[in-house]
């Protein structure tokens, strides 16, 4: 009898995920969506089927992506900033919404953010689909 209970307790502590860190640049994948969900979060659609859930506070909100049928597997995360809003109104120019640059007061308010997860920001490069 005391086997079967060992067993099962191993067996249940080996099928836990681990709770959501919400960092985009760990290698953790195998986590609860339902954490993510019952602690609150934007649910995206991503186009044909995949969902990111986003945090919903900040200015650098970290994602996990999902997939419609495959609920419970991350494919991948990431994080958006943001920067600022910006209001455009009549025809786009898409070539200079691209080009915008990041000022460097927004570059320091970045890099304040991802010091968090030990990383930083270090420039801007214009390439043929903008910024990178």
């Amino acid at each position: 009898m005391k086997k079967i209970i060992v067993i099962l307790i191993f067996i249940a502590l080996n099928s836990c995920k681990p709770s959501p860190t919400y960092n985009a640049f760990d290698n953790q994948f195998n986590i609860s969506i339902r954490e993510v969900v019952k602690d609150g979060c934007d649910t995206i659609s991503a186009g044909c089927g995949w969902f990111n859930l986003r945090q919903k506070e900040g200015r650098l909100r970290n994602y996990y992506q999902i997939y419609i049928d495959d609920w419970n597997n991350v494919v991948a995360k990431g994080f958006d900033y943001f920067l600022d809003t910006l209001n455009i109104k009549g025809e786009k120019d898409y070539d200079k919404i691209r080009s915008l640059k990041i000022s460097n007061k927004q570059i320091a308010e970045l890099n304040s953010e991802l010091k968090k997860y030990r990383y930083k920001f270090l420039n801007q490069k214009l390439s043929e689909y903008g910024m990178f």
